[in-house]
């Protein structure tokens, strides 16, 4: 059972730290005031975290005792031996949050609602495997950065890009080839934006060499194109044919 959850971030070679991969359930010390300890991390974006990257973890402590110390937006040192390797930044300590449960009374539920509450917004999360190149060719299409995340040295990780109410994530992959699961996902998902005047942005993405399709006006009133991304998503534009 997880006892923290983390950002963890590896340090590059040239910085001293490791030249191989971490792997879920990699288990460095961290050094705490009070002595090192163990902490086993299971990473939450990625299987296995080159160094020079960051992801979020799971972490189980041990021994259990120095938890009790831990806090939220603490930062440590992770080692191997005497040889510093990257570190943590703590985002939750789940087993305070664990004590505070067991030892408050029990609350009465509250009653179930009549309706489900109103959703906010939906935004795919694409795995790419640049995100500064995917972040080019989305820009060619009127996204910008809303919000971002960077590993140490200033690479972004992850991006949040956004154009008027539509919102698109991009997560980098791991390095490697491409899980076969990813690329199932890939082949078989659309974006599909609806558009106001689908032959000025067709000739627009033909003017920046983005390779659109063909407009084609499907048998349910749309007229669609489509082009794809560095990565091979699939976006496919649409308005309703007058």
């Amino acid at each position: 059972m997880a006892d923290l959850i983390g950002q963890v971030t590896l340090l590059p070679p040239d910085l001293g730290g490791r030249r191989t991969p971490a792997y879920s359930g990699y288990c460095p010390d961290a050094r705490l005031p009070s002595g090192p300890v163990s902490f086993t991390l299971r990473f939450m974006c990625y299987d296995a975290l080159s160094p020079g990257e960051s992801d979020a973890a799971m972490i189980e402590v041990a021994p259990a005792d120095s938890l009790a110390s831990i806090a939220i937006g603490d930062t440590y040192n992770l080692v191997e031996g005497t040889k510093v390797i990257g570190k943590v930044e703590i985002l939750e300590n789940l087993w305070k949050q664990r004590q505070s449960a067991a030892s408050a009374p029990s609350p009465t539920p509250p009653p179930a609602p009549a309706s489900l509450p109103a959703y906010k917004s939906l935004a795919p999360v694409l795995g790419v495997a640049d995100v500064e190149e995917s972040l080019a060719f989305f820009r060619q299409i009127g996204f910008e950065v809303s919000l971002d995340h960077r590993a140490d040295g200033g690479k972004r990780v992850w991006a949040q890009l956004q154009r008027n109410e539509l919102e698109i994530q991009l997560q980098q992959l791991p390095p490697g080839p491409i899980d076969p699961s990813h690329r199932a996902v890939r082949d078989t998902m659309s974006l599909f934006i609806v558009t106001e005047d689908i032959h000025a942005l067709h000739a627009l993405c033909a003017a920046r060499n983005l390779s659109p399709s063909a407009p084609v006006t499907q048998f349910y009133g749309m007229i669609e194109f489509d082009l794809h991304s560095p990565d091979g998503w699939r976006i496919l534009f649409a308005q309703f044919a007058r």
